[in-house]
């Protein structure tokens, strides 16, 4: 579940994700996904997201770096205001 309004620890409007998980008819967090080292205020982590399989896709609509790899380095630059990032976690 996204969650793009939460601070994230960073700032207002970071955003989080979090994971959930089915036993029956109740529901139990399971965790907590944020990007690594590049969040910021407004970046809105978590404004839309996926599910398939193992693999989830978490969408930052404003995320501002300049990044154009897959990569699993830290890439903390803001050269491309209101660019977005989708961040994949397996």
């Amino acid at each position: 579940m996204g969650a793009s309004g939460e601070h994230g620890g960073v700032g207002t409007n970071a955003g989080a994700a979090y994971l959930f998980q089915r036993s029956s008819a109740s529901w139990s967090q399971q965790g907590k996904l944020l990007p690594a080292g590049n969040m910021d205020s407004n970046d809105l982590f978590g404004f839309s997201a996926g599910i398939s399989g193992k693999t989830i896709l978490i969408g930052a609509v404003y995320e501002a770096s300049n990044q154009t790899t897959i990569t699993t380095t830290t890439n903390a630059n803001n050269f491309a205001s209101s660019s977005g990032a989708a961040y994949v976690f397996h």
